[in-house]
């Protein structure tokens, strides 16, 4: 099981915020609400929807990438994006799942060719 990238503590790493108490979220609370609580700073929030989606893009990314220490970056670089660029978001395009899946799979495949490049 991927534990490189998993929990709070590395969310709160990603978005240099202080945690408030994850408790008081609502484990129900949507992924567009929590994209909208990103949008205004909220780091509890950025640690919810990272423990929601890291295990699916961590999937992604090894299954592309081929090994777990690039797919660890992959997630990170993902969720990275994710919380600087939660503002351009747009439901028109999908899903919040599916726009953070798709994220990942663009940095592992940037991952890839990058490495194809440094052997080639």
């Amino acid at each position: 099981m991927f534990s490189g990238h998993r929990g709070s503590e590395t969310a709160l790493a990603y978005t240099g915020n202080e945690l408030r108490n994850s408790t008081a979220l609502e484990s129900d609370e949507s992924d567009f609400r929590l994209l909208e609580r990103i949008q205004d700073g909220e780091g509890d929030a950025f640690a919810v929807l990272y423990d929601r989606w890291v295990d699916r893009v961590y999937s992604v990314a090894t299954h592309i990438v081929g090994n777990a220490a690039d797919a660890e970056e992959v997630v990170g670089r993902t969720f990275l994006r994710v919380w600087r660029e939660a503002d351009t978001y747009s439901r028109a395009r999908g899903s919040i799942g599916a726009w953070i899946v798709l994220a990942g799979r663009s940095e592992a495949l940037t991952q890839l060719r990058g490495k194809a490049g440094e052997t080639g």
